[in-house]
């Protein structure tokens, strides 16, 4: 993706889901970000991570290098409750600090029309300002 004729790098990833996997998470996220180029350019990186900001196989993506989107405490979950789902932040936007300001986010697709829900997730919205 090019801003302003500046490449930005947009990843979107799908983690294992089990509940004792952070040790997974932290290896897939290990491998996500070595296969990024690293050629400077500001870096997005979000998807369902299935794993709450607390989450210690989150911690290369909710340290200083990055910072999340939708903050703690700015929705209740990001799983469909609708659908038996536990109450949780599961669905992330991670932007780097270096490159990027929070503006604002949501969670999208909460709402059922004609009684149906897109999905068993609900999305995640943000707006970013570049640095």
């Amino acid at each position: 993706m090019s801003l302003g004729g500046r490449e930005v790098d947009v990843v979107n990833t799908h983690l294992a889901w089990q509940a004792d996997a952070a040790a997974v998470r932290a290896r897939q996220i290990a491998d996500l970000m070595a296969w990024i180029p690293r050629d400077g350019a500001p870096l997005i990186v979000m998807g369902d991570f299935n794993a709450v900001p607390e989450d210690a196989g989150l911690a290369a993506l909710t340290g200083p290098r990055f910072f999340s989107a939708l903050p703690r405490g700015a929705a209740e979950t990001t799983l469909n409750p609708g659908r038996g789902h536990p109450l949780r932040v599961i669905d992330h936007i991670f932007a780097e600090s270096a490159h990027f300001a929070a503006v604002r986010a949501s969670v999208i697709g909460s709402i059922p029309v004609d009684g149906e829900y897109p999905s068993d997730h609900f999305g995640v919205a943000a707006t970013v300002s570049v640095r």
